[in-house]
């Protein structure tokens, strides 16, 4: 709700009807819609995470205009994913979706630390032989804040299903490969609303 009504004012459409057309429109709701807005709020509540707390607001107001997303294993998915990252975890994700995007491999697995390096602009790195690029990300692992965060990220967001494991060799952090899933394409697309939604309320609070 608290979605919608910052949604009517970055339009310069809030105005009394509009609120009271929102409220009436909320009543009318099936229970399960209902239910899924209160879940919401309260996952916002506890959430540390700005960035995760306005994704949930924006796909909560999907669900509002299309009740039958409120039912779905999407939806379950998406309370869960966005009640359990945070700001660093979402930075991350787009790292990794960036990268897979630009060399057109979304679905199809790639080295999560190259994105990484990419991000970084060395390049010299994918070109190493397999034992030294392990050696240069335990080295880096060890030293790196940064590296050890996008590291921690990678992992979770893997085991939460928004990007996916696709290979593995115990004890190396270089071999680990992963891909992108159908969740990760409807995450980036709410990022990229959420900047939208942020730059409109921008401009509209800049002095005319």
């Amino acid at each position: 709700m608290d979605y919608l009504a910052w949604k009517l004012y970055s339009e310069g459409d809030m105005t009394l009807e509009n609120m009271s057309w929102l409220m009436d429109e909320f009543k009318t709701r099936d229970d399960v819609v209902k239910l899924f807005i209160a879940r919401a709020k309260e996952i916002s509540e506890t959430n540390h995470s700005y960035q995760a707390t306005i994704l949930l607001a924006i796909y909560s107001a999907k669900v509002f205009a299309r009740p039958e997303l409120a039912a779905s294993s999407e939806s379950a998915f998406f309370l869960h994913l966005l009640s359990q990252v945070n700001d660093n975890d979402l930075r991350h994700f787009e790292l990794i979706y960036d990268h897979a995007a630009a060399l057109e491999h979304k679905f199809t697995p790639l080295y999560a630390c190259d994105a990484y390096y990419q991000s970084i602009g060395d390049p010299v790195f994918q070109q190493l032989p397999p034992q030294e690029r392990e050696v240069a990300l335990l080295v880096r692992l060890s030293a790196d804040p940064e590296f050890i965060s996008f590291y921690t990220s990678t992992d979770k967001l893997t085991f939460l299903g928004v990007l996916m494991q696709r290979s593995f060799s115990y004890g190396s952090i270089g071999h680990t490969q992963i891909s992108l899933n159908p969740y990760s394409d409807t995450l980036k697309e709410l990022i990229e609303e959420s900047r939208l939604l942020e730059d409109s309320l921008r401009r509209s609070s800049r002095p005319s």
